[in-house]
């Protein structure tokens, strides 16, 4: 087939994206040895860098693409380092360090536009960059998608010879260096798949922009009713309310992305029908409602609490979006104006704005940690309550700059003399691991509180069907497996519910309940003394899937086997 014979030129996207998955591989699983800064540095070159060549990498732009790749990858590790060093390592200083990774994809994106742009004439320009980048991201998304479903195909690849005791695939498809290596050069093989059979890629254009212009008439209509609303109800009900307004930035970011869907590429081929324009220019007039109020509640946080690190990315998203939603209810003010006109025009000073923003904020010190914790330590030195829950946050929330700023209050003998401040610094000065702050400042863990809130019964199906799993055991679970209560609120093995079996396992003739983490593991809980607890977990004899133990289970093949033993078996399955 032709385009099996176009393939043979893509070779060596699948070769860059193994290698990519390998040196990801080696960087994060064995890694340990290389000091974090450099690491990190590393890793963000080895993600950002053959991601960029892969999507720009075509026969007879290499002199381009490579210069453009080197510089992308210096720009990138430049930044990752500043951040590391100055801030601290990635997996410390959640949710900004993904930001950095984000940040970095959509300098990409801007840059491998401008690096594939077909030649044309220069009044087209705005319209070939804006395919080219809407191009990129469905290509990828494509490719994201294959290399997904080829998983699938090795799950039940592996899934199929374990029915029969083969267990060689299942084993090798566990093996994290084969997952790194395979999905790497899965995608790479995806995107050149993707790049040939390009009359996808242009069907999805069209199917895009068609569903971007329903939604931006549908979000008219309803910024249409929520302001009437709002004028009856007043802004005091936002304050009753605890009003979030990462609720209105999601309205204010969306309503620019369908905007922007119904503008299209700009060309009068692509031009949205005159009701449509008419419809949508009322939300483009709306915009700075939404803008501003989501500014409204961000400061109303700020005012009683201070800044956090996502209130800063919040302020920043809100100020970024009101420039965007300003400029673009200024040119749909111009009722005799075709307000599209305006807004292609407007669009590449506004995303160079967002860019330069979103750099910036990624840069000591204007990151997000930095202005947080700045603004923490004035707050406390101005008489805010220093306790050990305001400071510890200082210490383990807010990366070096907190510790930088705690290390400074408690050298300030006018506040670590305070009532309120010298228990709690005495108190922090020892402690090391996070978890044991938060315990002792909230009275759990952290991931006790988490369990606590997000698992109910409606989580776990319960067997017998008509048995009762009293709330004290699920309290219990929550305090004593932590790891599986959050498991089962959140179905992480596929989505799996976990399951509670209520019979008596220990003999006794009491029930005891029995939770079962929809893979290989069953935790045991009894009442003593008057109190649930965990009092044993159990194991799979062997390999395990939920299908397999779904039907034992709602069959009832349910046994236990004391006084023998405290196993459980369920089915053919044995847990001990």
């Amino acid at each position: 087939m032709q385009w099996v014979d176009r393939l043979k030129s893509d070779w060596t996207l699948p070769f860059i994206g193994f290698l990519q998955g390998l040196i990801l591989y080696v960087l994060i699983e064995h890694g340990d040895a290389i000091a974090r800064p450099v690491r990190d540095t590393l890793v963000l070159i080895s993600f950002a860098a053959p991601t960029f060549l892969l999507v720009t990498a075509a026969p007879g732009q290499w002199r381009r693409t490579l210069p453009a790749t080197v510089l992308f990858a210096v720009g990138a590790g430049a930044m990752a380092y500043a951040f590391s060093h100055f801030v601290g390592a990635f997996r410390d200083t959640l949710p900004a360090s993904p930001g950095v990774f984000v940040t970095v994809y959509l300098v990409g994106l801007t840059l491998a536009a401008w690096v594939g742009e077909p030649a044309g004439d220069p009044a087209s320009r705005y319209a070939r960059r804006f395919n080219r980048a809407f191009d990129i991201l469905v290509n990828v998304a494509e490719a994201a998608l294959f290399v997904g479903i080829l998983w699938l195909i090795l799950f039940l690849w592996g899934a199929l010879f374990q029915m029969i005791e083969v267990e060689f695939f299942a084993k090798l498809f566990q093996k994290e260096i084969f997952g790194w290596c395979f999905g790497g050069a899965a995608f790479g093989l995806g995107l050149a798949i993707m790049r040939i059979i390009s009359g996808v890629t242009l069907a999805i254009r069209r199917l895009s922009t068609a569903a971007l212009r329903v939604f931006a008439v549908a979000l008219t209509v309803m910024g249409v009713l929520f302001l009437i609303a709002l004028g009856v109800q007043g802004l005091s009900a936002l304050i009753r309310t605890g009003a979030d307004a990462e609720i209105l930035i999601w309205v204010l970011l969306l309503s620019i992305l369908f905007i922007n869907g119904v503008v299209a590429d700009g060309t009068p081929e692509t031009a949205p029908s005159p009701w449509q324009k008419k419809l949508v220019r009322g939300l483009l007039i709306v915009l700075p409602i939404y803008a501003g109020l989501g500014l409204y509640t961000l400061w109303l946080r700020y005012a009683s609490e201070g800044l956090t690190v996502e209130r800063v990315y919040g302020f920043a998203l809100a100020g970024v979006g009101m420039v965007m939603a300003l400029a673009h209810t200024a040119t749909a003010l111009r009722l005799k104006a075709d307000w599209t006109v305006g807004v292609t025009r407007a669009n590449p000073y506004l995303w160079r704005l967002a860019l330069a923003v979103a750099v910036l904020m990624h840069i000591p010190p204007l990151d997000a940690f930095h202005l947080a914790a700045a603004n923490q330590k004035a707050r406390l030195a101005a008489g805010a309550p220093a306790n050990i829950k305001t400071l510890g946050v200082l210490k383990f929330n807010l990366g070096k700059p907190g510790v930088k700023a705690l290390e400074a209050l408690a050298a300030n003998p006018d506040i670590a003399e305070r009532a309120d401040a010298k228990p709690a610094l005495a108190d922090l000065q020892p402690m090391k691991d996070r978890n044991a702050w938060y315990q002792k400042a909230h009275g759990a863990t952290e991931m006790e509180a988490t369990a606590a809130k997000a698992l109910t019964l409606g989580d776990l199906d319960i067997y017998p069907a008509d048995a009762a799993v009293p709330e004290a055991a699920l309290a219990a679970l929550s305090r004593d497996a932590v790891d599986t209560a959050v498991m089962c609120a959140h179905y992480w093995h596929g989505k799996e519910r976990c399951a509670a079996i209520v019979m008596d396992l220990t003999g006794d003739g009491v029930n005891e309940v029995a939770v079962w983490n929809a893979f290989a593991v069953v935790n045991v809980l009894g009442e003593l003394d008057g109190q649930w607890r965990l009092i044993r977990t159990l194991v799979a004899e062997k390999a395990v899937t939920p299908a397999a133990l779904r039907p034992a289970l709602k069959d009832g093949k349910l046994q236990s086997l004391p006084p023998e033993s405290n196993d459980l078996q369920i089915g053919d399955i044995r847990f001990e």
